[in-house]
């Protein structure tokens, strides 16, 4: 993880030895002090910072003790981890995740494993969404409130269990927004699409084949909501016949426009 200077520049967040993880030094690197592999990163308007590291690197497998899903006070340093090892965050192996109606596994046979990966915050940065990718009935979020804290800076060893409660159920999903109106966007993975949840109902934003695994979000100061399609189904884990390295794509669903839109 980075933060970005005003004038362009990138610094390892919090600092280098968080981000020195690789997987070629597994064996001498604790998974569970260090950031492995992270998926989303968003700020609440209490001066925290929510990271989520779903510890499986290029999705070919978890690191034991890497999963986590970590709290920063970003004005005195604190962290905390938390949710560790609860069954919201865990992969359910008795749900199957599919794309165009197959498994998804890899070369060899096996399924995919994804714990946790997407959260996001509700508009007043009180509570805090998840989603499991694999889990129980399909996917669990949960919701926490964010004013629970502890006093550490140390990644590994500080757990806080706050109170959480779990939400809704629904489709596997890879990544999650909440805009101002409290509408849930959820990227429904198994059918290459985005969909939101505006209280009870859920309806269909896009649905586009070219859209081949919908993952993160983020929304635009003009309504504009902007996907990343990281083509995890297209990588080489799952298809024999891909490249190694694959291009990925940002689009933009522009408001009160149909379909994609290439940013």
């Amino acid at each position: 993880m980075a933060e970005l200077g005003q004038s362009g520049d990138r610094q390892p967040y919090p600092n280098v030895e968080w981000n020195s993880w690789r997987n070629a030094r597994r064996d001498e690197v604790s998974p569970g002090g260090h950031w492995v592999c992270l998926q989303s990163v968003v700020a609440d308007k209490r001066g925290n910072l929510w990271v989520i590291d779903p510890g499986a690197p290029a999705q070919s497998l978890i690191v034991p003790g890497a999963p986590k899903l970590v709290q920063i006070d970003l004005a005195s340093g604190e962290v905390r981890r938390v949710l560790d090892g609860d069954p919201s965050t865990q992969v359910d192996k008795s749900v199957t995740v599919t794309v165009d109606g197959k498994p998804l596994q890899q070369t060899d046979g096996r399924r995919v494993s994804f714990s946790a990966d997407g959260i996001a915050l509700t508009p007043d940065g009180r509570y805090l969404c998840g989603q499991t990718v694999k889990g129980k009935t399909k996917a669990r979020r949960f919701i926490a409130s964010s004013r629970t804290r502890c006093k550490t800076r140390n990644l590994a060893h500080n757990r806080c269990q706050p109170e959480w409660r779990l939400s809704e159920v629904t489709e596997p999903a890879d990544g999650l927004w909440i805009d101002e109106r409290g509408r849930l966007y959820v990227s429904s993975v198994e059918h290459h699409a985005v969909r939101v949840r505006d209280g009870s109902r859920l309806s269909t934003v896009v649905r586009d084949r070219q859209l081949v695994w919908p993952d993160t979000f983020t929304e635009g100061p003009d309504g504009t909501l902007y996907v990343t399609d990281s083509r995890i189904s297209d990588m080489r884990w799952f298809n024999s016949q891909s490249p190694t390295m694959l291009p990925t794509q940002l689009y933009a669903i522009k408001p009160f426009r149909s379909g994609l839109w290439k940013a």
